[in-house]
């Protein structure tokens, strides 16, 4: 099935949790780019946020964030 997804395509790995332990958002970032692999899409940055239960909690993040969006 992944014989449709044209060879060169490049994605981005994001993990939002609730929950504050940063491994457990590189094993999801992790298990994206296996994926990848397996469609031969390039994965050209990954980001993990942990402790982001409330849309709130985004705000404390937001530089981080946009610079990360500055390279996509």
């Amino acid at each position: 099935p992944h014989a449709t997804i044209k060879s060169g395509k490049k994605g981005y790995a994001i993990a939002l949790r609730t929950g504050p332990s940063m491994p457990e958002c590189e094993r999801i970032i992790s298990s994206i780019e296996h994926f990848y692999g397996h469609l031969e899409i390039e994965c050209s940055g990954h980001m993990g946020l942990c402790s982001i239960e409330y849309k709130e909690d985004v705000e404390a993040r937001k530089v981080e964030i946009v610079e990360f969006c500055k390279n996509i």
